[in-house]
């Protein structure tokens, strides 16, 4: 009865090994001599000492060898007395409890003294799996063998486990804001494989060893953006030109949609745009459109940053023109991001409609307008220096329209000057005080609006 429950203990013991129950053969010392035999094992980390031939065979599969793939599997055998050793050492690749020789012969060094040198591990060793070792030294000229009785020297048990080589990773990335007008973006990375580390590089003197770092631009510019990631197989490099559009602006706004009704956006170019919830969910019940139609416009384009509604039941429409009776465009519903859409005319109206059971994060979305741009203003008036630094000038031709207004405008829609009803129309405008960056100088004249793309320089 103890023998059964000992036993028992034993199995429970050895539960915790890939060999538990494995019919492995246990080469046994017949005569120990001369101290011969292994005194110590120095590999992956691991330095075993251990009692020379006298001991017998020794089972030391705790703790584990651990190898990495692709880097030198270098191995040390101190042999005991003075006396030259054969030593051979086997790996169990396929983890089928033989080893077979020389098929899984992994090291040999025949009648030296302290033997050391590289692992030859199999093509087939079985990665991420604990396999058995086994190291027999014994006299010169005894040609051992796994499963042969060492006749003066020893065998002992190892555990190897051979961890594969990591794939060398891709260096793919995006930002959430590729146009900003407050310097502020978050770049995230989406390659591939295991990176250790991550160096970005922001293009403006800055850099960031994050995954997913946080970045604000402290001047306006076009901004070339670029992440190495790496790992013990290598790095890789991606380098995206002019990704990071800044232009600062005082104004940076933030419109949401009504719960119900309708409201305008008038005077704004581009800006971003959510539901009527902002940070929080949208609300239950909501029928609210918001109308875009700034003056100027050719076209409105909206680009999705984020977007979760409730799948089949709540809806966001885009409409091709200023109210939700002109054509539909699209209707989005779940997670799923919509692609980017502009209107076919100088209008866009955007409406969410929801149930009044469940509601999410809504929607976040930036709004850009294409203006309508005229160049030259026939004989009526002339604008110079494009770019411009403190002062905008301008000329009015002897043919001149009947000027009714001007007015300049940021690229965000806010005016920053404005001259109307005076018969003496300003020569030049004051621009000092304007931080750098794109503004829109708008003329109406008896036969129409015109509008200018002038650029601000530091």
């Amino acid at each position: 009865m103890k023998s059964i429950v000992l036993s028992a203990w034993i199995l429970l013991l050895l539960g915790t090994r890939p060999w538990a129950q494995q019919n492995f053969c246990v080469p046994m010392t017949q005569n120990h001599c001369c101290g011969y035999g292994i005194t110590n094992v120095s590999v992956g980390g691991i330095q075993n000492n251990s009692a020379d031939g006298l001991a017998g065979y020794e089972n030391f599969t705790a703790p584990e060898i651990i190898l990495n793939e692709g880097l030198p599997y270098t191995i040390s055998v101190t042999t005991g007395g003075a006396e030259p050793h054969d030593l051979r050492i086997w790996l169990d690749a396929n983890n089928d409890s033989i080893f077979s020789h020389p098929q899984e012969l992994v090291f040999e060094s025949l009648s030296s003294v302290n033997p050391q040198g590289e692992l030859s591990l199999p093509l087939s060793v079985l990665p991420n799996t604990a396999l058995r070792l086994r190291v027999i030294a014994d006299y010169a000229g005894s040609n051992p063998l796994p499963c042969a009785n060492p006749l003066f020297g020893q065998a002992e048990d190892y555990t190897l486990r051979l961890i594969p080589a990591p794939e060398i990773p891709s260096s793919s990335f995006y930002a959430a804001d590729t146009s900003t007008c407050n310097g502020f973006t978050e770049f995230f990375w989406n390659g591939t494989g295991s990176p250790v580390f991550f160096a970005w590089d922001f293009g403006d003197g800055n850099f960031s060893s994050a995954q997913n770092p946080m970045h604000t631009y402290t001047q306006s510019g076009a901004y070339t953006v670029s992440l190495v990631t790496g790992n013990s197989a290598g790095s890789d490099t991606l380098t995206r030109v002019d990704y990071i559009h800044v232009l600062l602006s005082e104004s940076c706004d933030t419109f949401a949609l009504p719960v119900n009704g309708t409201s305008n956006i008038l005077y704004s170019y581009n800006f971003l745009l959510t539901d009527d919830g902002g940070n929080a969910n949208y609300s239950d019940n909501a029928s609210g459109s918001i109308s875009i139609s700034p003056p100027g416009a050719e076209r409105v384009c909206i680009r999705f940053l984020e977007f979760h509604t409730e799948t089949g039941f709540d809806f966001l429409r885009l409409y091709d023109g200023p109210t939700s009776a002109s054509p539909l465009i699209g209707e989005y519903s779940g997670t799923q991001i919509p692609q980017e859409v502009c209107s076919s005319g100088p209008a866009l109206c955007v409406k969410l409609n929801s149930d009044d059971i469940v509601n999410y994060g809504g929607f976040l979305a930036q709004v850009n307008t294409l203006l309508s741009v005229e160049n030259t203003l026939t004989e009526s008036v002339r604008v110079f220096p494009n770019p411009f630094t403190d002062y905008i000038s301008m000329v009015y031709g002897e043919g001149a329209e009947k000027i009714n207004g001007i007015e300049l405008l940021s690229n965000e829609g806010r005016r920053v000057y404005a001259h109307s009803n005076d018969p003496q129309f300003p020569d030049r405008i004051d621009t000092q005080a304007l931080s750098a960056g794109i503004y829109f100088l708008r003329i109406a004249t008896a036969s129409g609006t015109y509008v200018i793309k002038l650029v601000r320089v530091p």
